[in-house]
């Protein structure tokens, strides 16, 4: 066939090679529509607890951090395998785990600075208590942990988690300007987040306690009598008391965004099913667009 002939038969009519180009276009258009919104999504900071053995103090990895992680001595180690994935969480697990061995606290500086008056952040981790209860405290947990979030000073500080028999967002510290909630069970992974709306006087606070993927909803607890200031920076793992041990506290899957989305959301499988249609589509049209010898 000459070159005549291939031209007639890719481009004849004329306004069918200009069609296919159009529809080409808007395939390629739309795929990236939908892989735009999942690009878009981005931890302000992450941390998995990777390391391999060691102590807590002076590790480095994750992403979004300013400092190395200080505090807390050879008391915070590490075991293999993540916390399990918390029922009908979409929260996915990768790295290792931080194990308190004994009463101690832990901070680290994000790379970013939050606080400012009108806007939002959240913070997310999973935690676990494993172990027995306190027979002597009514059967009840004889131990205490929490995240921390703080103004770059070190003067102002928040606290989610558990309060020995409560779930417990308040001010840190061991002040009693706090709210409790529902029961705290051992042996029981939990996936907390807080939600911080910064405002010019008292910031809310506002808790989410195994949420599920999608909207927001209804928080399991809310707090708004502390104002934590416009310069955060600092966060935590803390637990105790010393006495009697305050071991066996597991964190996981710290996490810092300043969105619902980035926190808890996953991709719904129609965004898939679409995408896997336009990709189909588009190879279909460019077959039909190849020269037939």
């Amino acid at each position: 066939m000459n070159d005549a002939a291939i031209v007639q038969t890719v481009c004849f009519p004329l306004n069918a090679c200009m069609r296919t180009k159009s529809l080409f276009s808007v395939i390629i258009l739309s795929v990236f529509s939908f892989l735009a919104p999942q690009s878009q999504a981005a931890l302000l900071a992450y941390e998995s607890f990777n390391y391999s053995s060691g102590n807590l103090t002076g590790q480095s990895g994750g992403t979004g951090w300013g400092a190395n992680w200080s505090g807390g001595g050879t008391n915070i180690t590490f075991q293999t395998g993540s916390l399990d994935q918390v029922n009908g969480s979409p929260v996915t697990t990768a790295g290792n785990k931080a194990v308190f061995q004994t009463a101690t606290a832990s901070t680290r500086t994000l790379n970013t600075t939050l606080g400012a008056d009108g806007t939002t952040a959240y913070f997310s981790l999973l935690m676990r208590y494993d172990g027995t209860s306190n027979t002597g405290n009514n059967n009840q947990l004889d131990s205490w942990g929490a995240f921390t979030i703080r103004n770059s000073a070190n003067t102002s500080e928040i606290a989610f988690g558990n309060d020995y028999t409560n779930i417990v967002v308040g001010q840190g510290g061991g002040s009693s300007n706090k709210t409790l909630g529902g029961t705290f069970v051992g042996n029981t992974t939990y996936h907390m987040v807080l939600k911080v709306n910064f405002n010019a006087g008292n910031d809310t606070f506002s808790l989410f306690v195994n949420p599920t993927a999608g909207s927001e909803g209804a928080p399991a607890l809310t707090f708004n009598n502390y104002d934590l200031g416009n310069s955060v920076n600092l966060i935590g793992i803390t637990n105790g008391p010393s006495t009697p041990v305050g071991a066996n506290w597991q964190f996981d899957e710290m996490r810092v965004a300043t969105t619902w989305g980035d926190i808890v959301a996953i991709p719904e499988p129609s965004t898939y099913a679409l995408l896997g249609a336009g990709m189909g589509l588009l190879w279909l049209v460019r077959r039909k667009a190849r020269p037939q010898v």
